[in-house]
């Protein structure tokens, strides 16, 4: 899923608030959402907010968006990784870009749903970097049936696609998640219930699937998914 474009593209955002600013990850994000900045206004290699704002003097929209993603990019870069995608995503309009799109919207949310949940408890770029560099490697050592002794293999329904294992987990089937709560109805449902069924069929001995009954402070339901399977909650008094 770190490939993905939406994952990518928050990746370059954060690498150009809290790194170099360079001129290829800038053309990743600088029109989502639509800021009117085109690339013939980029010179080569680093990219210097004043000189963009000069050029664009004599365009008070593009002048005004040019201030004020320079302000949102100098917050991002003393924010923790977190902070920081949260505020790409609300602050500044990413979010909205994702509900613009024609096509594939709902796995674009996934995708920048996925990215904010990994660079939670991550302190530095570099940290992330490297858990995506492990994520990559756990999947090449999936794929070749390389196991090593003492570890599992922690995976997407997406990513666990074409893999075999003798015993699965499938935690936190509950109504809301799986399927997630903007993919409830249609062809968005049915996708859902397919890598559902993917999710399950890569046991090839023992699948174990749960449910949480509470979400925080708010009760939980299980997965219709689950009913659909024959399961059927307990009777509780009270």
């Amino acid at each position: 899923l770190y490939a993905h474009p939406v994952c990518q593209d928050l990746l370059a955002c954060l690498r150009f608030a809290k790194r170099a600013r360079t001129r290829r990850d800038f053309l990743r994000f600088m029109n989502r959402p639509c800021r009117y900045i085109s690339r013939e206004m980029l010179p080569q290699g680093q990219v210097f907010f004043p000189a963009l704002c000069k050029a664009a003097e004599g365009n008070p929209v593009l002048y005004e968006n040019l201030r004020k993603l320079q302000q949102d990019i100098g917050r991002i870069a003393g924010m923790d990784l977190y902070a920081a995608v949260c505020y790409i995503r609300r602050g500044m309009g990413y979010d909205r870009w994702i509900a613009q799109q024609d096509k594939d919207k709902e796995n674009c949310q996934k995708a920048a749903d996925f990215f904010l949940r990994s660079v939670r408890g991550l302190k530095t770029l570099e940290q992330l970097e490297e858990k995506m560099r492990e994520y990559g490697r756990s999947l090449e050592r999936a794929q070749k049936g390389e196991r090593r002794e003492g570890t599992v293999d922690i995976l997407t329904m997406h990513g666990a696609k074409g893999l075999e294992y003798d015993v699965v987990f499938l935690p936190g089937c509950n109504e809301g998640q799986i399927p997630h709560k903007k993919s409830a109805s249609g062809a968005s449902l049915e996708e859902e219930r397919r890598m559902f069924y993917v999710g399950m069929t890569r046991a090839k001995e023992r699948l174990f699937l749960s449910w949480h009954k509470r979400s925080g402070e708010e009760p939980a339901l299980p997965s219709r998914f689950l009913t659909e399977c024959g399961y059927r909650p307990p009777y509780e008094n009270g």
